[in-house]
């Protein structure tokens, strides 16, 4: 494994081995489970969140992290934070691997996406109550070789008896990204019936800028089940839904589930990946306008939860205007 994704997975244990945390998540994105692999065929990411700042009687050394990120926000002019809210601060580290339809070419296929792999690392500060939440978010990456995705991609699929790719050398150039993120989220809806039954409805919107990518994007998603977690139901943009690991409320640690439907929306402006393949000679140009559904379930035991999804979501290059499925698996634990 490269160097550089060494050092990003160590900074991330290091934070995590001394602040105090509230929940770890693993996630895995990848079109194995809906048996293709193509286009955007992959995406991991680990996630921290730290304890929640701002109630003074939580506010201990467990918090300090989120404290600390409080004060760095407050401190960069024309940002305000309400004081009468909670904050949640978190890192994670996230992958992303794009590849053509065809991988067993060795050679670039011009009327395709390229390779392309990002790694970055993600430091992100949530501003909450009840009801909303506010996310400020900037992460720093790679996109590239030393990305790390032909060593992961190729032992990956060792493992689940798949061929390699083989034009993993033909990835676009190297560049290195600085990329910022700000939501707003709020829960619209909710309702318990005298059985115990569960719903809500979740609405979010929010954009991206900086050097890989620049858009404005929407979501809105509808749950329902029994004992599960009050939440911030995010599932959009892609292996960014830490929100969701905020617990508004203590939960029954009996057994819990739920079942989430809902549709993604996505104006895009600017994105490196397409930029750059248009320089080297691809035959490509971005959708402005892009959208995936979503289908997806939780369950809960005790501090666990194992969320299973599927999408299905427009092409974001004019490379093909059919529609990708791709599938996941995400699991998180609350301290």
């Amino acid at each position: 494994m490269h160097t550089i994704q060494n050092k990003i997975i160590s900074i991330l244990f290091l934070l995590t081995s001394f602040l105090g945390a509230d929940e770890v998540s693993f996630s895995l994105y990848n079109d194995w489970f809906v048996g293709t692999d193509k286009h955007f065929t992959n995406g991991m990411s680990i996630a921290w969140l730290n304890d929640a700042y701002g109630e003074e009687e939580n506010n201990t050394k467990t918090n300090n992290y989120s404290a600390t990120m409080c004060r760095i926000v407050k401190s960069i002019p024309f940002i305000s934070l309400d004081d009468k809210k909670t904050y949640n601060a978190g890192v994670s580290i996230s992958q992303f691997m794009f590849t053509p339809a065809n991988t067993k070419l060795s050679t670039p296929q011009y009327n395709d996406i390229p390779y392309a792999g990002y790694l970055n690392i993600a430091f992100f500060l949530f501003e909450s109550d009840s009801e909303n939440f506010k996310e400020m978010r900037v992460e720093f990456g790679i996109v590239g070789k030393n990305s790390g995705v032909k060593w992961v991609q190729n032992n990956f699929h060792k493992l689940i008896v798949n061929k390699e790719s083989k034009g993993w050398d033909t990835q676009i150039n190297t560049s290195y990204i600085i990329n910022a993120l700000i939501r707003y989220g709020e829960i619209s809806w909710q309702k318990t019936s005298s059985s115990g039954l569960k719903m809500d409805w979740f609405n979010s919107i929010g954009t991206e800028f900086g050097n890989l990518k620049v858009d404005a994007f929407a979501s809105t998603m509808f749950r329902l089940g029994k004992n599960y977690t009050s939440n911030f139901n995010v599932h959009y943009p892609y292996l960014r839904g830490e929100a969701s690991l905020i617990q508004l409320e203590k939960r029954d640690t009996n057994f819990g589930w739920d079942i989430s439907v809902g549709i993604d929306s996505e104006l895009l402006a600017y994105w490196y990946i397409v930029s750059e393949a248009k320089k080297e000679g691809y035959n490509l140009t971005r959708n402005f306008f892009n959208f995936s559904a979503y289908l997806g379930g939780n369950l809960y035991y005790k501090l666990h939860k194992v969320t299973l999804f599927y999408r299905a979501q427009s092409a974001s290059t004019n490379h093909s205007y059919s529609i990708t499925p791709f599938g996941g698996l995400i699991y998180s634990y609350h301290f």
